[in-house]
């Protein structure tokens, strides 16, 4: 294996290990490439991959979250439907990052 396959392998394990460690993340293509330091093309390879392994799922709004939990951020951070009506109007992403 050659250092591109390496470095490619490398990115796409640390970037399954945030998402993994980190139940409802959702970034978009500029904040991964910002947190991670990575150049549009490589960030853009990197995504397309781990989407085409259904890793990951873009969103409604472009973000990219893991794609086996669901379009619904409540359950994406363990919260329950019955709670929609307590929340009074709050975004439930914002609950997700409270937790």
């Amino acid at each position: 294996m050659d250092a591109v396959q390496t470095t490619v392998a490398d990115w796409l394990q640390i970037i399954r290990g945030e998402y993994s460690e980190i139940p409802g993340l959702q970034l978009t293509r500029k904040q991964v490439q910002r947190l991670w330091g990575l150049d549009p093309l490589t960030c853009d390879a990197l995504l397309e991959t781990l989407v085409d392994a259904r890793f990951l799922r873009r969103t409604e709004n472009g973000s990219y979250a893991r794609a086996e939990l669901g379009s619904n951020p409540r359950q994406d951070c363990g919260l329950e439907e019955s709670h929609a009506a307590q929340d009074g109007g709050v975004d439930s992403s914002s609950l997700c990052e409270r937790r």
